[in-house]
């Protein structure tokens, strides 16, 4: 999130004595425990985690299973040099990676496991390069990324991402091969009378004008949140979109890389949102929902003709890190994904989705602000706008999610705010994102918290000008 509530009751005024938290003069309410869906707070009762954290709790807190599976892996073997030595836990965890992959991934694909989206995402970006750099092609040193989205918070990530209040402050020190592109965003940026096909087409030449502009033989790679994330709120693409944009990477020779960190691993309803899409990406990531908030954990995917690349070059991944496949992550991560697959949770999700758009919907559709309920499975997001017709966005200063928020927490459901969604400045959206786990009773229960926010913050809003 951009910023944190300022007039909620569950925030103290006193700074942090010691813990560096992203609001350096006030501290959050202190957390003391959580199952479920619940998370309770010292001194303010119990909230229910309607966004899963960050997207990543996804199947909820507390789980005794994931404790069981982490107590017997740090009594076994809690660390070791993943440079000299694998664990069954990571091997196992890789195998089952690469196998829900599918097609492309499953022969000769292999899986790289790190410990943040961000690591993630660094790791796919310097992948990628090495295979071209082992292939001859030195000259590709450009990434390709869209506007209005976040990949990530280390400085590869961030070059990629387009969210200004996220990287102003950093802009001077990116790495200067980077450019962007529209997103797939249709509410905004579809113009009037245009079919879908006729958008991506659209979308289409753009990206392949940019190929042209930068040269496409120094092009490395298109990449892309599959289900845009945070900055944009929840935007599935329309259909065919990302087919269109592979047909242009490989028409260039370049690879297609979909970041999943937050959309991924059945958070929209199938495992990998590209599973979907009628695509399949050279290079894909994971994170959050790998996990499921138990322990920080991320992936990179990568497919066999990509790995073939290295197999007969140099025979190495010219990267590590000191913690990635570690013993005790991996056997959390395991044990998460065992509980959805063994569950049905990613089926959960997709059912679940269902249900939660039309909850939206029949209470949210005809309210004066809102202007777009989007998303897929256990994710979505409500854009607000000043004046459906126009979409014009609301005034910025409003903050009008944050206003809604901090009302929700009031009233016990903890939602994901951000502002500036249509182009970094303007719009404002609120994003739901429950564990997989989420029953329709506790959607109805979330939701009508949501329509009670709303409605308070609606006649608020318009009584300030009355």
């Amino acid at each position: 999130m951009d910023a944190t509530p300022t007039t909620s009751p569950f925030w103290s005024a006193r700074p942090a004595p010691s813990l560096m938290h992203a609001q350096l003069l006030r501290r959050p309410p202190l957390a003391t425990s959580a199952s479920g869906l619940t998370i309770h707070l010292e001194g303010r009762g119990a909230i229910t985690d309607a966004t899963g954290g960050a997207t990543a709790a996804i199947i909820g807190h507390g789980n005794a299973e994931v404790l069981a599976a982490v107590t017997a892996q740090m009594q076994q073997l809690s660390y070791c040099h993943t440079l000299c030595y694998t664990t069954a836990a990571a091997e196992a965890l890789a195998d089952r990676l690469v196998a829900g992959a599918g097609a492309g991934f499953a022969d000769g694909g292999r899986a790289y496991l790190v410990c943040s989206g961000s690591e993630a995402v660094d790791s796919a970006m310097k992948l990628a390069r090495q295979r071209f750099y082992e292939a001859g092609e030195p000259r590709r040193t450009h990434y390709i990324a869209r506007r209005q989205a976040y990949h990530g918070n280390t400085l590869g990530a961030m070059s990629l991402t387009a969210a200004p209040a996220r990287v102003e402050p950093y802009r001077d020190i990116f790495l200067p091969a980077v450019s962007h592109v529209a997103p797939c965003y249709a509410y905004q940026y579809r113009r009037p009378a245009e079919t879908d096909a006729a958008y991506v087409a659209r979308l289409a030449e753009e990206l392949d004008a940019e190929f042209r502009r930068i040269g496409p033989e120094r092009v490395v790679a298109f990449v892309g949140e599959t289900v845009s994330g945070s900055v944009a709120g929840c935007v599935p693409p329309v259909d065919g979109y990302w087919r269109a944009m592979k047909a242009v990477c490989e028409r260039h020779g370049a690879l297609l890389i979909l970041d999943e960190v937050m959309c991924g691993m059945g958070r929209t309803g199938s495992m990998f949102a590209w599973q979907r899409e009628g695509v399949v990406p050279d290079i894909t990531t994971v994170g959050k929902g790998l996990g499921g908030g138990y322990i920080p954990i991320a992936a990179v995917l990568a497919q066999g003709h990509v790995m073939d690349v290295l197999e007969r070059g140099s025979g190495n991944v010219v990267q590590s890190y000191t913690f990635q496949a570690h013993a005790v992550a991996s056997a959390a991560a395991l044990a998460v994904q065992n509980i959805v697959q063994r569950d049905g949770l990613i089926e959960n999700s997709a059912r679940m989705g269902v249900v939660l758009e039309e909850l939206l919907r029949s209470a949210l559709a005809e309210k004066m602000f809102v202007g777009n309920i989007r998303g897929r499975g256990c994710f979505y997001a409500v854009e607000f706008v000043k004046d459906k017709s126009t979409k014009e966005s609301l005034d910025p200063a409003l903050k009008f999610a944050y206003m809604l928020a901090e009302r929700a927490l009031d009233m016990g459901v903890h939602l994901y705010p951000m502002s500036g969604t249509v182009d970094g400045k303007r719009g404002d959206h609120i994003l739901l994102a429950p564990a997989i786990t989420v029953t329709e009773e506790q959607l109805r229960g979330i939701v009508g918290v949501v329509k009670a926010a709303y409605d308070e913050v609606e006649a608020e809003v318009l009584r300030m000008h009355c």
